[in-house]
């Protein structure tokens, strides 16, 4: 905002520069043509005229001058209004955009919690099955070890249970 400023006050200088410049030749202007007359009309009758009197530059200058500097400070004021409103709109952003952020952590720490559990409870079903499968072939398996063990070793039948086998086996 200080280039603005500053760039609002050299081009006020300038501004002024400039009419006092064409006030400077305008004075000028009529001075030599005064100076024309009177050398013309020496020894000739002088004539006055009544005219209006004469704007001053001055004032008027000071005037525009005045209406300038109100102008920009009107416009600094709607600068700063305009700029404090869009601060306050990334104040409200960054504050949703917080709250947001806090929020899906919460909900990912939360989920991952859940997954854990869903993970220990899956492993633990899992060990159930395998000991309700395991219970339910047991007759099975028994059936087929026994099997096995009636089977002939070194050409005897050896009698399924284990007391008969050991005394065999001495």
């Amino acid at each position: 905002m200080s280039k603005y400023s500053e760039n609002q006050r050299i081009i006020l200088q300038i501004d002024n520069a400039q009419m006092a410049a064409d006030d400077f030749k305008i004075n000028l202007s009529f001075k030599t043509e005064k100076r024309l007359l009177n050398v013309q009309q020496a020894g000739m009758v002088n004539v006055e005229v009544d005219s209006k009197q004469s704007v001053d530059l001055t004032l008027v200058l000071q005037e525009i001058r005045e209406q300038y500097e109100a102008m920009v400070v009107k416009n600094k004021q709607e600068l700063e209004k305009w700029f404090q409103s869009k601060v306050e709109l990334l104040n409200t952003q960054i504050t949703t955009c917080t709250t947001e952020v806090k929020t899906f952590s919460t909900q990912l720490s939360e989920l991952k919690k859940t997954l854990q559990t869903v993970e220990i409870n899956r492993e633990s079903l899992l060990k159930e099955v395998v000991e309700v499968q395991v219970e339910e072939h047991k007759p099975h398996i028994e059936r087929r070890v026994k099997t096995i063990v009636e089977e002939i070793i070194d050409g005897k039948v050896v009698s399924s249970s284990v007391d008969t086998q050991v005394q065999e086996i001495q």
